[in-house]
């Protein structure tokens, strides 16, 4: 069942999505993974008093146009809406879609079933600061932090910002070895369509999807053959910012399931009625 924009295209020629899809093999959920920290909804920014931390160098990224394209014009390539959304502006306060119990939620409560179409808004980099320590720890996720440049996180006890180096060394005193840091993708995105409760997306509005470490560079490829299969008449150039999420369940080596997520070219029929939205 697909959700219905108000604004439609005219019908295209049919693209085949048969292009290899690019398969991600996502880290099986962990309590380091669930480990987020639901008090830390927004990463405040660097008082005038205060010097921001150092600038780290990344790639210019253009932001969405103003309005929608043209009829029949490209939209802004996955590529170009890096960092469109400053994810330390809205930290974690979109809800989140995760793969479990064979499909994908959204919070681990609303089931979307086996696939979610998404219009990417913005993706960014996330390093997730977590103690260094064994076993199961049901406190550690107070002590867990995000950081937008690999390098600085908000102290919001100091209220100023510090090195992750500094924040490590300041829980010495409960965790000895100090914080492990893991580097995370995370999309921020509209859902248009999906196998499951397709008619409750439009109450979500943005979602996030978290990528794990293991599964960046799998989405970056995908996101970086869009061009290619676009002149090759495989995808529409007018949807290049649409995707589709696919839940892929699976076994590990210890016989635990997880679910992995495969990232491919949204079908014709689920992109026929739905025109990306633009502010």
């Amino acid at each position: 069942m697909a959700l219905r924009n108000k604004i439609t295209i005219p019908e295209s020629p049919e693209v085949n999505t048969s292009s290899t899809e690019v398969e991600t093999e996502v880290l099986e959920v962990t309590e380091t993974e669930e480990m987020e920290v639901p008090e830390e909804k927004v990463t405040p920014k660097p008082s005038s008093a205060q010097a921001p931390p150092p600038a780290v160098k990344t790639q210019a990224a253009a932001p969405p146009p103003a309005v929608a394209p043209a009829e029949g014009e490209a939209a802004p390539s996955i590529m170009s809406l890096k960092n469109a959304i400053d994810p330390a502006e809205v930290g974690t306060v979109f809800k989140r879609l995760t793969g479990t119990n064979g499909a994908l939620y959204i919070e681990n409560k609303l089931s979307l079933g086996e696939f979610c179409d998404i219009q990417v808004l913005s993706h960014s980099e996330r390093w997730f600061v977590v103690p260094d320590h064994s076993g199961d720890d049901p406190k550690g996720k107070r002590y867990c932090r995000a950081s937008y440049d690999g390098h600085h996180i908000w102290d919001k006890d100091k209220g100023k910002f510090i090195t992750i180096e500094e924040y490590g060394n300041s829980i010495k005193s409960v965790y000895p070895k100090g914080v492990r840091v893991g580097k995370y993708h995370d999309v921020f995105a509209i859902p248009f369509n999906s196998n499951k409760n397709a008619d409750k997306l439009i109450e979500l509005g943005i979602i996030q999807v978290s990528i794990s470490p293991t599964s960046v560079n799998e989405f970056m490829a995908y996101a970086r053959s869009t061009g290619l299969r676009i002149r090759r008449g495989l995808f529409p150039a007018t949807h290049q910012n649409c995707l589709r999420i696919v839940a892929d369940p699976r076994q590990n080596d210890q016989g635990k399931n997880y679910v992995a997520m495969l990232f491919q070219s949204s079908p014709p029929d689920a992109l026929k009625d739905y025109y990306p939205i633009y502010e």
